[in-house]
């Protein structure tokens, strides 16, 4: 055993956490309830001054298996909803209303079963209203009751009405807050935008009305394009999670509004050492929980950006610690972001058994969602080899975004069609985005659609340093090679083009195919430098491809000018 003091307290506990596990599975089911029972005892019959205490003395409770203090087993469940262990939270909740913990127990039981799916139980916990005059009852009830609406059963315009009935008296901006980061995700931006500002703006907003409120406004201003607001909103936001460092999800709530709006606006290396410093803080503090939404970021940043060995795995590595976790009904879309990113990698049939997965019957993404899957499905349909299918369904996402209200979004997806082979259909609509949404990424898209589309060398070049500083490499990669195949330009040019196709090696896109140097050989050409990269001498490739030295050696003189290299040991990197 370790011993140690906290202040006038001393902890005893065993030296390695296995050795936990062996007393537990060797003390029986009994003694494991006595032993519960008076460590209890023990911790409740002096003040609990710790943060963690309620926490242990709630589970040792429920170990003992008896009637506990509701006040300490909701105290204790709203730790552990704090941790995101919803397990645990929902049965120190259960058994605080079992302990006759009434209204407060019903709700922490509610919100608890919402968080992890059980949205009918919920319901069924909160079928009647409160009977009481006591004005925060009856928010706290109405935010319950439309979470489990919205969330869990799809049920919009209820889940607002629920909301819009308690109005924004004092001591109802709580219930405004919900309301907005709602219709952000179904897909209402200024509204979302609109009502969080107008929450941060009251001086009489508690706390997590504030978070809320940000965490809405702040994704809806970036999806609308709004960089100065979504970054002074993050500011806000922030600055309140920070001053109340126990609520571990209100830091996750406003940094992962802020990352949709880095990507929305294109700013992808910010929203990289965000999702970064983000994840590395969850996995130091060992929330499994917060780790995955984070993993989830991560691998969306990494996607965008064009690491796609990165991005696969970390998108399964959240689906995989959120397993059983989808509050936000976020599940679809990551789904079909690791369809996505194995269709840019030129996986399609795995592509297409996740995109299968992100659309089964039981999962219902939010509208928010809706174009950005759809992306994704382009991207399937192109890794199957339908380019003309693939560029349809780009066509299509913009058009949902463009009814959405997800202007960023349709820019995305126009752009996408342009990639697919549609620049000249969209390069007009871009130019106009481009005049309203200025200093985003939209502004680059309008440009390089332009340049693609009239084949400009000089401006293909300009966009793809642009991408490039923005963090878009696999962008910039693509318009790199279309540069350099429409200026047929210099070694220098044609090695600065291979240097974007380095940092996204795994990218296999319809433009990659048409724009890499190799694409440019002949068939003959094609196997000889093959198998020279082999290591295979010419006389080798001579004797296998029926032809003279002589001959081998003219098809790779040819084809070293067209890669622009100067030898055997070039070829490896130059043909990849």
């Amino acid at each position: 055993i370790v011993v140690h003091r906290s202040g006038n307290r001393m902890f005893v506990r065993m030296s390695h956490p296995l050795y936990s596990e062996v007393v537990n599975e060797t003390m029986g089911h009994a003694m494991g309830r006595v032993v519960a029972g008076e460590l209890a005892t023990a911790l409740t019959s002096e003040p609990m001054r710790r943060s963690d205490d309620a926490l242990r003395a709630g589970t040792w409770q429920l170990r003992a298996g008896r009637q506990g203090n509701p006040e300490i087993l909701l105290t204790a469940a709203a730790h552990a909803v704090r941790r995101l262990d919803n397990t645990l939270a929902r049965k120190l909740a259960q058994a605080a209303r079992d302990s006759g913990g009434g209204w407060s127990a019903d709700n922490a039981l509610a919100q608890i079963l919402s968080h992890m799916g059980r949205f009918e139980e919920a319901l069924g916990v909160l079928s009647d209203v409160p009977g009481t005059t006591d004005i925060s009852v009856g928010t706290q009830w109405a935010i319950a009751r439309s979470d489990i609406l919205f969330w869990g059963l799809g049920k919009a315009d209820e889940a607002e009405r629920t909301l819009i009935e308690v109005g924004t008296a004092p001591r109802h901006w709580s219930a405004e807050a919900s309301r907005g980061f709602m219709l952000l995700f179904d897909s209402r931006c200024a509204d979302a935008l609109r009502i969080g500002e107008a929450v941060l703006g009251c001086p009489d907003s508690e706390p997590r009305a504030l978070v809320w409120a940000a965490g809405g406004a702040i994704a809806a201003a970036g999806i609308l394009g709004q960089q100065a607001r979504a970054q002074a909103l993050y500011r806000r936001g922030f600055a309140v999670a920070v001053e109340h460092p126990d609520e571990h999800t209100w830091r996750m709530h406003v940094c992962t509004a802020y990352c949709v709006a880095l990507l929305a606006m294109g700013f992808v290396n910010e929203a990289s050492a965000l999702a970064e410093r983000e994840f590395q803080g969850a996995m130091a503090g060992g929330t499994k929980e917060l780790a995955g939404v984070w993993a989830g970021f991560r691998g969306a940043v990494a996607k965008a950006r064009g690491d796609l060995a990165t991005a696969g795995a970390a998108l399964r590595e959240s689906l995989t610690l959120l397993a059983g976790y989808d509050t936000f009904r976020m599940a679809a879309p990551c789904l079909a972001e690791v369809a996505g990113a194995w269709a840019l990698g030129g996986d399609g049939n795995r592509a297409d058994r996740f995109l299968v997965r992100a659309n089964s019957a039981h999962r219902r993404p939010s509208r928010l969602f809706l174009p950005w899957m759809e992306l994704d499905r382009a991207w399937t349909q192109a890794s199957l080899g339908d380019v003309g299918a693939a560029a349809t369904t780009a066509l299509k996402a913009a058009d949902l975004a463009r009814h959405a209200s997800q202007p960023t979004i349709e820019a995305w997806a126009l752009y996408d069609a342009a990639r697919l082979g549609n620049a000249g259909a969209v390069q007009k609509r871009l130019a106009e985005l481009a005049s309203t949404l200025q200093g985003t990424v939209v502004t680059v898209f309008a440009q390089a659609a332009a340049a693609l589309a009239d084949g400009d060398g000089e401006r293909l070049w300009h966009a793809a340093e642009s991408f490039c500083r923005l963090g878009l490499h696999l962008h910039a990669a693509e318009v790199a090679g279309s540069a350099n195949k429409a200026s047929r330009s210099a070694a220098l040019t044609k090695w600065r083009a291979a240097e974007f196709l380095g940092r996204c090696p795994h990218a296999r896109t319809p433009l990659l195919d048409t724009t890499r140097p190799s694409a440019d050989l002949t068939r003959r050409e094609r196997d000889v430098v093959t198998l020279a990269a082999a290591g295979q001498s010419s006389k080798q490739i001579a004797a296998q491809l029926g032809l003279s030295v002589r001959t081998v050696d003219n098809h790779l003189s040819r084809a070293y000018t067209k890669l622009g290299i100067h030898g055997r040991d070039e070829l490896p990197p130059a043909l990849d």
